[in-house]
């Protein structure tokens, strides 16, 4: 399911730092980039540095990539400088062009970054969907877990000694292929184990939820156990 617009400049992030030769010239108003669809599942942050003539208007009457970790970054960041509105630099009480170099940041919010370390949509706009998500009372059973990997969540490295352990609930709605959507945790107690249970379910698959033969999204809930002394391959 593709993500809106709307979300995707909510998860685009663009840190914008000036030199000390341009002192009053400020950004006013522009769109942040978009995270480039082909790189949504590859969970890279990227790092662009545009290069951009700002006119006595306050436009961008010249840009140009000076770098960029992914060539799809760089456009992206390119393409969203170009409309971007400034106060323009003065001198001597007058509006002077100036050409100052734009560092443009892309970082992905922890949604995003779950889809794509899962590769896959994990999370989607429920609003968007037609069919019927039914209540466990609809159904009345639990679809189990299929393959080898198991409720018990791989212990965080940097966890390792620490002693936590916790029996994690996650509420989400089981897709017609047994995948787990839209993940919320319920009631945690180490906040340090909430990624790892929600990347954990998101590489689970259970067995496809079905009502009188036909496969439906369902909602159901989930205990994941996190300790140092699981065994992840039970």
């Amino acid at each position: 399911m593709k993500k809106s617009i709307l979300f995707t400049l909510l998860v685009s992030m663009v840190v914008l730092t000036l030199g000390a030769e341009t002192t009053g010239l400020r950004l006013l108003d522009g769109n942040q980039p978009t995270y480039p669809e082909e790189l949504r599942f590859s969970g890279e942050d990227g790092v662009v540095k545009i290069r951009a003539t700002i006119d006595t208007e306050g436009d961008v009457s010249e840009s140009s990539i000076v770098s960029a970790t992914h060539d799809a970054f760089g456009e992206a960041a390119l393409e969203a400088v170009k409309g971007w509105k400034f106060s323009p630099a003065m001198k001597d009480g007058k509006a002077v062009s100036q050409t100052v170099v734009i560092p443009v940041l892309f970082k992905l919010s922890i949604k995003d970054r779950v889809n794509a370390l899962a590769g896959r949509d994990v999370f989607v706009d429920i609003d968007s969907m037609t069919d019927k998500i039914y209540e466990w009372s609809d159904v009345k059973k639990y679809f189990s877990l299929q393959g080898k990997l198991g409720k018990e969540i791989p212990y965080p490295e940097e966890l390792k000694g620490s002693g936590i352990s916790e029996e994690i609930v996650i509420f989400c709605i089981l897709s017609p292929d047994g995948y787990a959507l839209n993940p919320e945790i319920i009631n945690i107690k180490n906040k340090e184990l909430a990624l790892p249970a929600i990347m954990h379910l998101s590489q689970l698959r259970f067995s496809r939820p079905k009502l009188n033969g036909k496969p439906i999204y369902l909602k159901q809930k989930v205990k994941l156990l996190c300790s140092e002394d699981a065994d992840p391959e039970n």
